[in-house]
Formats: C-alpha cells, structure tokens, sequence
C-alpha cells in the first residue's frame, strides 16, 4: 500500500474504480481502530485500498510535515476516496486546497476544527500541530462529494463542530452512534456505509 500509480487526467471514473486512501488519527497508526477491518471489507467489495500510512510522529503531530508526507508519497486522482479519522481529517482539511486534481469523495470521520477537545483536557501537542486554519472553500473545489460523520457519543468532538464543519463544506451530515464513541472500535459499519 505505497503510492497510488500514476493515472492519466482523462481516464474514467466509474463506482468500482474507486481508489481509498486512508488517514488516521492523532496517536494512532494504519492499524489502529476500524482500518485493518475497513480495508479487509473493501477488499471484499472488490475496491482498492492504495494508500494507507503510518503518519510520521502522530504523538506530536505537525501538520505541515504530515502534507508534505502524504504529497511526496501519494497521487490523488479522479477515483480517489480520502477517509480521514479524527486529526486525519484535519490533515486532509489541510492537504485538499493544495493537491492538483479533483478527488471523487471526501469522508471526514469525528474531525475537529479546533484543538479544544470535548473533554477539556489540555493537548499541547494538538494546540500546536496546525494553525487550525481551514479553506473551507477550496476544499470544496477538490472534492466531488463531501460526507462528514458525526458520533453523537463522541467524548472528545462536539456535535455542534462536526455539524459546523458540514456546513462550511456543503457537505452530507450524517449523525448517527459509533460501535464505540468517537468511532473508534475495530468495526464501525457507519464509516463502510459511507464509503460505498
């Protein structure tokens, strides 16, 4: 799972040529919570995973570095699906304004749009990974279609942030309960659900 091969700008775009690119969380890795699950079960749907990777130092993540990351390791295309969890979309909240083309779909799985979580514990880590800066705008020029999942048991994401981020994004709403609050158990058919 390295680098998506390069695809030509004209070649078509159809549901089963859909190519996953996974972003994990803050602290976690590409075998954290539902990944190895969600990828076993778009194996079985006949889909692609084509890049899912452990994020360089995710317990004091830097954002930037984190872009510049995924942009020397991955190119997006046309059939491109991007599932970001949690800081992961905060990455591809960052990541979307500056690639070249226009992906196929945007999943944003319990993201954060501020470093001030829920629980009001102090992260200086978080505090410090980003601007927390989001254009809002051109991450709806690179994506076709934008679901944006909310948990309403989520611990450390408000409702009310995941709903303003839909919002700036005209994207899906889709408020439902994680198998485990703020989807992180080792299955979360809700996150599959959106992907198909």
């Amino acid at each position: 799972m390295n680098k998506i091969p390069p695809r030509r700008i004209n070649e078509s775009a159809d549901e089963g040529n859909s190519e996953f690119v996974f972003f994990h969380a803050y602290k976690d890795n590409s075998k954290s919570v539902f990944w190895p699950w969600l990828t076993k079960e778009l194996l079985l749907k006949n889909k692609k995973v084509v890049f899912a990777p452990d994020l360089p130092n995710p317990a004091e993540p830097n954002i930037g570095k984190w872009v510049e990351f995924v942009l020397k390791n991955c190119e997006f295309n046309e059939n491109t699906v991007l599932v970001a969890h949690s800081l992961g979309g905060v990455l591809a909240l960052k990541l979307l304004p500056v690639i070249k083309v226009k992906i196929k779909k945007l999943i944003l799985v319990a993201t954060p749009s501020m470093s001030k979580l829920k629980d009001g514990k102090s992260r200086p880590a978080l505090d410090n990974c980003c601007d927390w800066k989001f254009d809002y705008n051109a991450v709806k020029e690179k994506a076709c279609e934008i679901v944006v999942l909310v948990d309403k048991t989520d611990h450390l994401v408000r409702i009310e942030k995941g709903k303003e981020i839909a919002k700036q994004l005209s994207a899906k709403l889709i408020v439902s309960v994680g198998a485990e609050p703020h989807f992180n158990s080792t299955i979360e058919p809700v996150v599959l659900e959106a992907c198909l």
